[in-house]
């Protein structure tokens, strides 16, 4: 690999953890701002039609 592979290479990785931490902001003040709220997101996603979906629904149900 050449010196200029390598700095193009460390560019691309800079580009992407760039675009990483851009995407991931706004998810990160949602979390700050209502941290069960996206909890109870991906608990609904989970249920969504399996078994231990339903089965993970009914102990929550029983919990709450």
């Amino acid at each position: 690999m050449t010196p200029h592979d390598r700095a193009v290479k460390k560019q691309l990785l800079l580009m992407k953890g760039e675009v990483l931490r851009v995407k991931l902001r706004p998810e990160l003040d949602a979390l700050r701002r209502h941290p069960l709220g996206l909890a109870g997101e991906g608990l609904k996603s989970l249920t969504a039609g399996s078994k231990l979906g339903s089965m993970v629904a009914t102990l929550g149900g029983a919990v709450s």
